[in-house]
């Protein structure tokens, strides 16, 4: 593909690629896509594969760290609160939401070591991080996010469940 131009293909009106200079979109009716291929990411923390949302307006976010959508910004999450700990979870890829990205499901780089490799991963109790314990203690939210993945680089799949407990 060319990299200083911007160029469309179609298929019968079905399918549309656009490739430009700073971006690719992809755009369809239809469409299956039978498999997608995530790989372990870098020791970077924020390093992503997987999917990204960008909105909330939120800025001055830390790299590698885990957020909840409050329905209008990205706040650290807490498992010492429900309020905190429920919703849309994601890890911040940047400093600012709409700019670098959110991802809310896929292998990422965190900013802390989470466990060893093969652990399920909760939210903790510290803001913002993951621990490979569940949370004890009334009015601690237990919430699976993810597992670990090396047990000295951060490195974890991340794939909140949609479910938590309040103890």
């Amino acid at each position: 593909f060319p990299t200083n131009d911007t160029f469309t293909i179609t298929t019968n009106g079905v399918v549309r690629f656009t490739q430009t200079s700073t971006n690719s979109t992809f755009s369809a009716t239809d469409v299956t896509i039978p498999s997608r291929k995530f790989s372990i990411t870098g020791t970077g923390f924020g390093s992503s594969e997987g999917d990204i949302v960008k909105f909330g307006d939120t800025e001055s976010m830390s790299v590698g760290r885990i957020y909840y959508y409050s329905g209008t910004e990205w706040v650290l999450v807490d498992a010492d609160a429900e309020s905190t700990s429920k919703g849309l979870l994601a890890v911040a890829l940047g400093e600012e939401s709409d700019e670098d990205g959110m991802l809310i499901r896929g292998m990422v780089t965190l900013s802390s070591d989470p466990g060893t490799a093969g652990d399920p991963l909760f939210l903790s109790t510290t803001a913002g991080a993951a621990q490979n314990s569940a949370p004890t203690g009334t009015g601690k939210v237990v919430r699976r996010i993810g597992y670990c993945l090396n047990s000295t680089n951060n490195q974890i799949y991340f794939n909140p469940d949609n479910h938590y407990t309040v103890l």
